[in-house]
């Protein structure tokens, strides 16, 4: 399986999604009339709350998805399978996605730093990101972990997977085009 290793689990799987099912996915977003806008807000007492500005569709609550749900279980099932054995098999216990959230960050959106697990969401412990389109302004729109030092661009059909924790602060910077992705977590079951 052609992946590159950038180090502290932070693994990329090279045209893990085909590309036209990636289309597929953006084409279907682009109708999709349940797509929900998200602005960054903060929740005072917690001192959390949402961190990007995108739009977003909950692929896994609506059965005209199912088919396309499938692809991208399969190509994380295939992709996980690897990342495991490659840290000793930690994935000895049984493990679910948490569904697919496709999103749809538009010119000049980001998705603020911030971590994946910690004490809300101790369950989560790897973070996935299928690419659904490349971006051609290189370093825009880019996925960085502060952390490590760590650019990862955005390529059309690449999987990302990486730990779920205080030490992968990530975010992305502001592109000029749409970026399209679909995000989900890994939790033990």
């Amino acid at each position: 399986m052609e992946h590159k290793d950038h180090g502290n689990g932070i693994l990329v799987y090279e045209k893990a999604l085909d590309s036209a099912v990636c289309q597929e996915i953006i084409n279907r977003f682009k109708l999709d009339p349940t797509k929900v806008t998200e602005a960054p807000e903060v929740d005072e007492k917690r001192g959390v709350g949402n961190y990007r500005k995108c739009e977003t569709v909950f692929s896994s609550k609506f059965p005209l998805w199912a088919d396309l749900n499938g692809k991208m279980v399969e190509a994380i099932d295939r992709c996980m399978g690897h990342y495991s054995h490659r840290f000793n098999d930690f994935l000895s216990v049984p493990v679910k996605d948490s569904g697919f959230e496709i999103v749809r960050y538009k010119s000049g959106d980001v998705c603020d730093f911030h971590t994946d697990g910690g004490p809300m969401q101790r369950e989560i412990f790897a973070s996935v990101i299928i690419f659904l389109n490349t971006l051609h302004y290189p370093g825009q729109g880019s996925l960085v972990f502060t952390e490590q030092e760590k650019v990862i661009e955005a390529i059309e059909g690449n999987l990302l997977i990486f730990p779920s924790t205080f030490v992968h602060r990530h975010g992305t910077t502001p592109a000029i085009e749409d970026r399209y992705v679909v995000v989900s977590f890994m939790r033990y079951a």
